[in-house]
């Protein structure tokens, strides 16, 4: 049986809800934790904050640039930070051993909103890179991280190519192609190590056009995957072992 796709709703970004008066502005929060942080003091390039836990936590990212940054091209980290809703109070923070190294330009950090899980436990954070020149191409990984009551963080998934596009330019009938990839993520209702067995559903379109006969060439691919957290992570090598063609 076909399991319907994870339901369109948007989890609610920490300063829509109730909060002290001081901190309704986002970038109140981000000061507040930057100067609170155990990790780093600078400004964040990058930040973002919602309400997790069925609203019993909120929890931020933040992405600060290592070493030169220009255009955005260059290395970042990504520290995450669990605090209490009414306080403010940092519960934990997690920043994983390896930086985020996008193909050239990192365009934007945040979160995805789709309910990975009924109790808002598993949150995604969705990394959005580009690139100008040659092949045009934008992609969008997808990293899970895992919160619970003990105030912990943990990351469980990393770097899941969700989407891709590209194409080199058309010039008069000159040799080209597009490919464009997307894969969805849908709910299954059942878990494994405690963590929603998840399954994915992938689609390719692969356009060629070639120049002898300005004739283009359409292939389409479908696949479908089933991951299962095995109580560090949840496994994607099947199927991002051929994303480096891209």
């Amino acid at each position: 049986m076909v399991q319907p796709p994870i339901p369109v709703l948007v989890l609610p970004v920490c300063f829509n809800l109730a909060l002290p008066p001081s901190f309704k502005n986002p970038n109140k929060i981000s000061d507040h934790v930057c100067k609170k942080s155990s990790v780093q003091t600078e400004e964040p390039v990058f930040f973002d904050c919602m309400y997790v836990q069925q609203n019993k936590s909120i929890l931020t990212l933040s992405g600060r640039p290592i070493g030169t940054i220009q255009n955005n091209a260059g290395n970042y980290d990504l520290t995450t930070t669990l605090l209490h809703p009414t306080t403010l109070k940092i519960l934990n923070q997690f920043q994983p051993v390896k930086q985020i190294v996008p193909a050239s330009r990192l365009d934007a950090i945040k979160f995805d909103r789709n309910p990975y899980s009924p109790q808002q436990d598993l949150v995604g954070i969705a990394i959005y890179q580009s690139h100008i020149g040659g092949i045009n191409s934008s992609r969008r990984l997808l990293n899970l991280y895992s919160t619970n009551q003990q105030s912990s963080i943990k990351q469980v998934l990393n770097g899941l190519m969700t989407n891709y596009q590209s194409s080199t330019s058309n010039n008069n009938c000159d040799d080209w192609n597009t490919v464009e990839l997307k894969r969805t993520i849908h709910l299954t209702g059942k878990n494994k190590n405690q963590l929603p067995i998840l399954r994915i559903k992938e689609h390719i379109i692969d356009n060629d056009y070639d120049q002898k006969s300005c004739h283009a060439e359409i292939s389409k691919h479908q696949k479908t995957y089933q991951i299962q957290f095995n109580g560090t992570d949840y496994p994607i090598q099947q199927i991002t072992k051929n994303d480096l063609e891209y």
